[in-house]
């Protein structure tokens, strides 16, 4: 499971006047950049339509299809591709849950101190806190203008922190929707991949994330976000649109090439025998 779920970030209600080989939808290239790498970055290429997404990074490929509540980690070199449906996310949510509730009763018997060092040095890969966290319901977002303006790859942007209550949770510079042509519903999907994924937490969440999850899961966005800024415990964590466009995207860009191996979840979790 580690590599396909470590490499994807990490994702349609289709008119039927439109040719059945081909579809409109939305091309948008990706550079992210971590903490600590400001001036490496990964390059991903993502198609969206209403209710399917195909993201594209070194070598690797996801396909989240909303309509069939599945999600395909293709691995062409390798001839095999990996589904994971709903019912596979909730199952490794109760996975992740169990083996975080072992972590807390072994916290729970430290020493207050060496306790509070834990804690500390796993950060947010410990969700789960409190019972009393955990049934909260997440506040509201929201968006707050900062007044702070720049050019992006030659947009115009404005500057927004992502509030949830109280709670920063990235800087977002957003540009006007009428320069591409676009709204906020042609992002349909990105919020519908969010919610596929929103049982996982920590680490995983980050892996199978396309960076644009929470700014597109709210019914306002005030613009496009050509560049988020999320503040994490190493550092900066950037995404960045430097490509945009409209397209006809290939029917065969969501669904995985006809010939390669299908293999569960279990599958990729299962040690491989030695020949």
């Amino acid at each position: 499971m580690k590599r396909p779920l470590a490499s994807i970030l990490a994702s349609l209600i289709v008119s039927s006047l439109l040719p059945a080989a081909c579809f409109a939808g939305i091309m948008i290239e990706v550079a992210t950049r971590g903490p600590g790498d400001s001036k490496k970055e990964t390059i991903s290429t993502m198609r969206a339509e209403l209710d399917r997404l195909s993201v594209r990074n070194e070598g690797m490929w996801g396909i989240f299809r909303s309509d069939k509540q599945v999600m395909w980690l293709v691995t062409p070199k390798e001839g095999k591709y990996t589904e994971v449906s709903a019912a596979d996310m909730k199952q490794l949510d109760e996975q992740l849950s169990g083996a975080m509730a072992d972590v807390q009763k072994q916290l729970a018997s430290l020493p207050p101190e060496q306790r509070a060092m834990a804690e500390k040095a796993m950060g947010s890969k410990l969700p789960g806190q409190s019972e009393e966290a955990a049934t909260e319901s997440p506040a509201p977002l929201s968006y707050k203008a900062t007044g702070k303006t720049q050019k992006i790859n030659k947009h115009l942007c404005k500057s927004y922190d992502l509030m949830q209550g109280d709670k920063k949770v990235c800087e977002a510079w957003l540009a006007d929707w009428k320069e591409f042509g676009l709204r906020l519903e042609d992002f349909k999907v990105f919020g519908d991949f969010a919610a596929f994924t929103s049982s996982l937490t920590g680490p995983l969440a980050k892996q199978l994330g396309t960076g644009f999850e929470q700014t597109f899961t709210k019914e306002y966005v005030p613009g496009l976000p050509i560049r988020t800024i999320t503040q994490t415990a190493s550092g900066p964590f950037v995404t960045e649109i430097k490509k945009i466009e409209k397209q006809e995207i290939a029917a065969s860009e969501f669904e995985p090439p006809t010939g390669l191996k299908k293999e569960s979840l279990a599958d990729m979790s299962s040690p491989k025998e030695e020949k």
